[in-house]
């Protein structure tokens, strides 16, 4: 990391740490690589409970990115910039917003302004409804399962209680409804899906 990125001092005392901006020439305005700093630092530091930012200077605690880093960063696609941001701040321009009313409020809502990490979450959403589905659909099936288990269990219990009847009749007439139980349980696991 150059001098011109800044630096941020951590320190720590147990479960709370604590970040100090070192960048008051930028009003403490948070570079590509001090957000990679602090990204490292927390991964590296997944324990803690909280942590306390300050920044250095009497301007500003912290002006938030700095913007115009960002805006010539041709690599900073990864940070939000870079390739996709900056046509779409130079068409921004072109359009004149300050002299023009129909021209739009920011460079954000430029319609070729895409985020890779949005483009990503898209893709990892429509996944996500994908599995959801997908798991809703294995939930109906197990239940189908339970179901058919249900029946076997009750084919089991009507040989079982069969033999309690002296009487021929009631017997054969428990073990014949006992056997379409188990016919319709056979027939309803066939239409079943396997793995």
């Amino acid at each position: 990391m150059s001098p011109e990125d800044g630096a941020i001092q951590w320190d720590r005392d147990e479960f709370v740490g604590t970040a100090l901006i070192d960048r008051p020439a930028r009003r403490n305005a948070l570079s590509a690589a001090l957000c990679d700093e602090i990204r490292s630092n927390l991964e590296a530091n997944r324990d803690l409970r909280a942590v306390v930012v300050s920044g250095t200077g009497d301007r500003a605690f912290c002006s938030g990115a700095d913007l115009a880093q960002r805006a010539g960063d041709i690599g900073g696609i990864a940070h939000g910039g870079g390739d996709s941001f900056r046509p779409a701040f130079d068409r921004w321009v072109a359009d004149d917003p300050l002299h023009n009313p129909n021209a739009i409020p920011s460079p954000l809502r430029e319609k070729n302004y895409v985020l890779a990490n949005a483009v990503k979450a898209d893709k990892l959403e429509a996944l996500g409804d994908v599995r959801f589905e997908q798991g809703k659909e294995a939930t109906e099936h197990a239940d189908d399962y339970v179901f058919v288990t249900v029946f076997f269990a009750v084919v089991l219990f009507f040989a079982g209680i069969s033999l309690r009847f002296a009487w021929m009749p009631m017997r054969l007439l428990i073990l014949g409804l006992g056997a379409l139980l188990l016919v319709y349980a056979t027939i309803r696991i066939g239409t079943l899906p396997t793995l």
